[in-house]
């Protein structure tokens, strides 16, 4: 069965020439050949991914074959010339993946034959391996809403041959089936020749000059990530260097201990810095736990600390365990045990699973994107969203000379699970909507647009953006509430900063704070880690606005975790996380502006109601 995308066109996306700004040429690895297969990676190496929270137990040691690789660089082109970086893309990202433990298998200048047959050994190679992996780099299409990797010796005169003369993604994606955990990279969407001369045989399809189509995931097997270069429906900017942009940026923290969706959250956000916005790396995934390539004792090993021994994991572990013990969605007690696999609630876990399990065998379907932590999109053009665990917090000030009266007092608030923008609403995303209702575009004074944050909106352009949104795509988008934000920007945390008391460097954008653009302007989204819940900037970058009324203090406010919009000021709505200044980044600070106040510090961040 075919991955379909959808779209009833085929559109074409490749890689166009760049320079290499090295010496001519790349040196390979030892038993590399040009048109062929070899081995790299160590046969003896730890466990390839840990599922939880991601840092602690002692080091698990994997079989050899617990970490396989296939990296395709396709260059030399026979009907439209050589692309120069494809090579050297694939043999650094090889070179890396070897240096993680795993067993690499690179395939350079393949025709469809060698493709085929890379592709046929490496479906038994992965068969039950921890990770299978496959990295691309050459030139793509889409058409009729199946995606293609197109070897060297393609001959490609009319749309009909594409199917006898390219490789189905199908086929890529059916070689990982057999392990554990599925990562497919591609960084293949340049503008492409082949969309010029191709001749069409049938009016209905049409030519796109670069991009691969949308990937439906409902299709994805399970713990399945496939990574595009750029999203769907837009190409891929050449660079210069010796690797595209978005393997140089790969390249900058594959080999690092990230958890994996943190890890491409950071590799769209040195993409997006370094094309100013015009290339945006997309994901889609069925990712229920937290997995690690990268790993903090060296090649292919990561260490795990039990949460019994580290009092803020412990405390995140047991805000999720109270917002799924009444759930009846089995996926959500997965992903609690592959968060957590020696939780102190395990057994109970394990126990409500087997009962879960046996109550859904003959149920049409479960909902997984309710399990907290999934990451999702509505639409192509829709925020990213991350589902926020239901559960109780202080909201307020509880000590410190910073504190201010009207963050008093300090109160419990019980917050349902709802789900939250993973990052500011970027330009990108908001433009979507400026086009579609006829709106003025905001300022974006001279920073850059793209993948930076919106700004210059008002709260009445907010609440805007979400009905369009709530109408787009028939869910409730909406503004958070005050506690739901604070809640989230705390991430199971008391402190002053979900990272601790002091605000450190380099953990925000804001005067001082020790960032390359400390504070003097916008960062593009996702340029910081995030916190313990996957959310970036909920410290500094820019001030978001939220549904709530100006109160004096917290003395009447609700304690159920919504909106406070009776009394008070409401012709002054709230805002959080501080925008640029230092002494405004606290999770407890507070903030209102007036309903059609814009501003260069000023944005947004949406919420989303779960059903």
């Amino acid at each position: 069965m075919r991955l379909r995308t959808g779209s009833g066109v085929w559109r074409s996306c490749g890689r166009a020439g760049q320079e290499d700004s090295r010496a001519n040429g790349s040196s390979y690895g030892e038993g590399e050949m040009i048109g062929n297969a070899s081995f790299r990676g160590s046969a003896s190496v730890a466990a390839a991914v840990l599922l939880g929270i991601g840092a602690s137990v002692a080091p698990s040691v994997a079989s050899a074959a617990g970490r396989v690789a296939l990296v395709v660089g396709n260059g030399a082109y026979a009907e439209i010339g050589t692309l120069p970086n494809p090579g050297n893309d694939a043999a650094d990202v090889a070179e890396a993946l070897g240096r993680l433990g795993f067993e690499v298998e690179t395939v350079r200048d393949a025709d469809r034959a060698g493709m085929n047959a890379a592709l046929r050994g490496f479906t038994r190679r992965s068969v039950g391996a921890d990770v299978a992996l496959v990295f691309y780099a050459g030139h793509g299409l889409e058409m009729d809403g199946v995606n293609y990797l197109v070897p060297v010796d393609a001959r490609l005169e009319r749309d009909t041959d594409v199917r006898f003369e390219a490789v189905a993604l199908d086929d890529v994606l059916a070689s990982v089936e057999g392990a554990a955990l599925r990562v497919v990279i591609l960084d293949a969407c340049r503008n492409n020749p082949l969309a010029r001369s191709m001749q069409l045989t049938s009016a209905s399809r049409s030519v796109s000059r670069g991009s691969f189509g949308e990937l439906n995931e409902d299709l994805l097997g399970a713990e399945t990530l496939v990574a595009y270069a750029a999203a769907a429906g837009t190409t891929a900017a050449d660079g210069r260097g010796r690797n595209s942009p978005y393997t140089a940026a790969l390249l900058s923290f594959l080999e690092q201990p990230l958890e994996l969706s943190a890890l491409f959250r950071r590799v769209r956000g040195q993409v997006l810095d370094a094309t100013s916005g015009a290339q945006r790396p997309h994901e889609y995934g069925s990712l229920l736990g937290e997995h690690y390539l990268g790993g903090a004792s060296g090649p292919g090993t990561v260490t795990v600390v039990d949460s019994a021994s580290n009092p803020a994991l412990a405390q995140q572990e047991t805000v999720f365990w109270e917002s799924i013990r009444d759930s009846s969605n089995p996926a959500e007690f997965e992903a609690y045990l592959r968060q957590f696999p020696a939780g102190v609630f395990r057994a109970l876990a394990t126990v409500r699973l087997a009962a879960l399990r046996g109550a859904v065998a003959d149920a049409p379907s479960v909902d997984r994107r309710r399990a907290p932590g999934t990451v999702f999109r509505d639409c192509p053009t829709c925020p990213e969203m991350v589902v926020v665990p239901a559960g109780r917090f202080r909201m307020g000030c509880v000590s410190g000379r910073d504190c201010r009266d009207e963050e008093r007092p300090v109160h419990e608030v019980q917050v349902p699970s709802f789900a939250l923008g993973a990052y500011e609403v970027t330009f990108e995303e908001y433009e979507h909507f400026a086009r579609a209702t006829g709106r003025d575009r905001p300022n974006d004074r001279g920073w850059g647009r793209g993948g930076r944050p919106v700004i210059n909106v008002s709260w009445e352009d907010a609440q805007a953006y979400v009905a369009w949104l709530s109408d787009e795509t028939s869910d409730d988008y909406r503004l958070p509430s005050e506690s739901e934000w604070e809640y989230a920007a705390r991430a199971g945390t008391t402190t002053r900063y979900s990272w601790g008391q002091d605000i450190g460097r380099n953990r925000a954008n804001c005067g001082g704070c020790g960032s390359r653009w400390d504070g003097d302007e916008t960062a593009p989204a996702g340029s910081f880690a995030p916190n313990a819940w996957g959310l970036h900037d909920m410290h500094g970058n820019v001030n978001e606005w939220v549904e709530d009324c100006r109160h004096e203090n917290y003395a009447r406010g609700p304690r159920d975790g919504t909106a406070w919009t009776s009394g008070g000021s409401c012709d002054r709505r709230g805002l959080r996380g501080g925008s640029w200044r230092d002494g405004d980044l606290r999770a407890a600070k507070r903030g209102w502006n007036s309903r059609g106040y814009r501003s260069h510090s000023l944005g947004l961040r949406v919420a989303r109601t779960l059903d």
